[in-house]
């Protein structure tokens, strides 16, 4: 057991140990009704970064970045599943996967750390990604309540909803709205060609949906036009 321990805390395993220590402790949090609950808001969006106005060329790299850091975090299904359970569920695939990978590699190679941390970490990384992928995935399906595409998306359109995301472009955005059972939900959309595209915060209408892809066709409200 000693030995165990000893080898937990080695510098190499840290870095494996420690994301599964800080999940641990995060549950014992939440059975005791102490930790931090991030699950109203799933949202973990690029559209903080300040956009320069002042220079179009930086604007339209900025904006392509969001949309680019918006698709990857979609791929993990941020907006479907609690953020917190996504980085946890990340932080236990990174710290397991990359601890053993650490053991099986030293045991073939011996005690040469600098050689396997990064091959370690290399697989670490890609299967939390995945196992993310696939256990949010799982989540997302099992509890449906968590903050998702309705179950008829039919019934969502001709409501307003509002940008959460960068912007909504052609390909991919990302907004909030109430259905009429006042349920918040989080819908993946895009914008038809030629039409403005809408930056966080903006208002607009849910104007058809498309199965291929599964988001909702948008168009910038004009509460004029509505008035």
């Amino acid at each position: 057991m000693i030995e165990f321990l000893k080898e937990l805390s080695l510098w190499y395993n840290l870095i494996f140990t420690v994301p599964i220590l800080l999940v641990i402790f995060y549950l014992v949090l939440q059975i005791f009704g102490l930790a931090l609950d991030f699950g109203g808001d799933t949202d973990a969006d690029a559209g903080d970064a300040d956009v320069d106005a002042d220079a179009d060329g930086d604007m339209d790299a900025d904006t392509e970045g969001i949309a680019v850091l918006d698709r990857a975090l979609g791929f993990v299904n941020v907006g479907k599943v609690p953020l917190t359970i996504i980085i946890a569920t990340f932080l236990l695939f990174w710290g397991v996967s990359g601890f053993m990978c650490n053991g099986i590699i030293q045991n073939a190679l011996g005690d040469f750390p600098s050689m396997f941390i990064m091959a370690s970490s290399g697989v670490a990384l890609v299967v939390g990604i995945i196992g993310t992928k696939f256990l949010s995935g799982v989540i997302a399906r099992l509890f449906p309540s968590v903050e998702t595409y309705s179950s008829d998306n039919q019934a969502l359109l001709g409501l307003i909803a509002r940008v959460v995301s960068g912007e909504v472009t052609t390909k991919f955005g990302r907004a909030k709205v109430e259905d009429t059972y006042g349920n918040v939900l989080t819908v993946y959309c895009k914008i038809p060609e030629g039409k403005e595209a809408p930056k966080r915060g903006d208002d607009i209408v849910l104007i058809d949906y498309d199965p291929s892809d599964k988001k909702f066709e948008v168009t910038k409200a004009d509460f004029a036009d509505i008035a």
